[in-house]
């Protein structure tokens, strides 16, 4: 398989669309967040689909560049940690995402409302973040920086 950096621009700035989302929730405030409904399924819907993006990404890079095989959403970010595509530091942090992920995507009807508050406090600038990495491994251009 090749690197198609088309796909993974537009895979980046979807992700950058849904993470603009989140940090719009997270601006709003947690007392808007408890009393509109459509916040938290705004939240629920853009931390599933960021992170489906940046998965979908390393799934590209490690196809691409003929990493070893992930046994698992946890194991992709690991091997993106192993091959210097992310900072160890910041790609451990990234990893309790990915048990969230399993909520929002098998066990959604036990969601707890505050945990997910708290993620979109702690990951909604972490995406930009992810796209910075993902930008300076694979040197694109600068468009996904965040102060643009």
């Amino acid at each position: 398989m090749f690197l198609d950096r088309s796909w993974v621009r537009d895979r980046l700035a979807l992700m950058r669309l849904y993470a603009d989302g989140l940090k719009e929730i997270k601006r709003r405030g947690r007392d808007v967040y408890r009393t509109d409904p459509l916040a938290r399924l705004a939240a629920e819907r853009g931390l599933h689909m960021a992170l489906e993006c940046v998965v979908d990404v390393c799934n590209h890079l490690i196809d691409s560049y003929a990493m070893r095989d992930p046994s698992s959403y946890a194991d992709i970010l690991q091997i993106m940690m192993e091959e210097g595509i992310f900072e160890e530091k910041w790609g451990r942090e990234f990893l309790s995402l990915v048990d969230l992920r399993r909520q929002l995507v098998r066990d959604y009807d036990q969601l707890d409302a505050e945990q997910l508050w708290r993620a979109v406090e702690r990951y909604a600038e972490e995406f930009d973040r992810a796209a910075e990495q993902f930008s300076k491994f694979l040197r694109l251009d600068p468009v996904f920086r965040t102060d643009t």
